[in-house]
This record gives C-alpha cells, structure tokens and sequence, in this order.
C-alpha cells in the first residue's frame, strides 16, 4: 500500500507542476496585455 500511495504521490506534484507552469503562463500573458 505504501508503493501505491506514494505513486499517487508523485503523479500529484506532476499534476501540480503542470498546473503552476499554466497558471503562470496566463499571469505573464495578462500582465504583458496590461502593459
């Protein structure tokens, strides 16, 4: 079981590191559209 949870682990801050990279794309976007 602790295989499986650390895999789920793992596959959650993949998720999460994709998920900061779009959030910062769309804050770069916008602040170069404010400017």
């Amino acid at each position: 079981t602790l295989k499986r949870k650390y895999g789920a682990f793992v596959r959650s801050r993949r998720w999460w590191k994709q998920f900061r990279e779009l959030v910062l794309t769309c804050l770069v976007h916008n602040i170069d559209r404010a400017l």
